[in-house]
């Protein structure tokens, strides 16, 4: 990486910061696919994991038991 190219990461920390990170996954995704190999495929696993808090803390699943018949 040169000195003119930066990566930063950080929390997300509000709804509009969500959908922007969720935009550049999707075109890294576009990128890259399932190629372990790729340059880029650390960057796409770190967002995708920043992402994961995200949704953890704004988004969780409900604890839910069905009912068996």
């Amino acid at each position: 990486m040169d000195n003119k190219t930066q990566i930063v990461f950080k929390d997300i920390l509000h709804e509009e910061e969500y959908e922007q990170a969720i935009a550049r996954l999707n075109d890294l995704l576009d990128e890259i696919g399932t190629n372990e190999q790729h340059p880029l495929y650390h960057l796409l696993d770190t967002l995708g994991t920043i992402i994961e808090a995200y949704e953890i803390e704004h988004y969780p699943i409900p604890n839910c038991h069905g009912k068996m018949y």
